[in-house]
């Protein structure tokens, strides 16, 4: 006998969202003016340091090239420090909070973006950097973004 599924759209949809995490251990290196040449040689100086990367954005446009990306705040000083070693470019850096949203639904559910958005947008949250895996938000506003993704979700606020 083959294992049978039955699609319940509501069970979906009621349960989009899972859990709402949030890691205060993080810290965020910005670098302006970076050619996108250079970007692969920036995580490869890194990983030779073992140093490990998470969200990263790279944006390269017609006024500014940036590459910003997150890792454990542990790891900033030395990475930084190895950065300074190759680049000529100051990098910018600082602590940074990462609010990550949860579940097996959020793939097929169209609005959780949306509703995640117009929360933060409420609470006064201002939003660093986005991948489709975790939302980055300044350390001082990460209870509040945590609480306001609780509560559009509703999570309790003491996960």
């Amino acid at each position: 006998m083959e294992p049978s599924f039955e699609y319940d759209p509501d069970w979906l949809e009621a349960t989009f969202v899972s859990r709402v995490a949030l890691d205060k251990g993080q810290a965020r290196i910005r670098i302006d003016d970076l050619g996108s040449h250079r970007v692969a040689a920036v995580f490869a100086a890194l990983g030779a340091a073992g140093i490990k990367v998470d969200v990263i954005a790279h944006t390269h446009g017609p006024v500014e090239t940036v590459l910003a990306f997150t890792l454990a705040e542990t790891d900033r000083t030395n990475a930084v420090a190895v950065l300074k070693r190759y680049l000529t470019i100051e990098p910018k850096h600082g602590p940074i909070a990462k609010l990550s949203l949860e579940g097996v639904g959020i793939g097929v559910q169209c609005d959780v973006a949306a509703i995640l958005f117009e929360a933060l947008a409420r609470a006064g949250i201002s939003v660093d950097i986005v991948s489709t895996s975790a939302r980055v938000v300044s350390v001082d506003q990460a209870d509040a973004a945590f609480d306001a993704a609780c509560r559009v979700f509703d999570f309790p606020d003491d996960l």
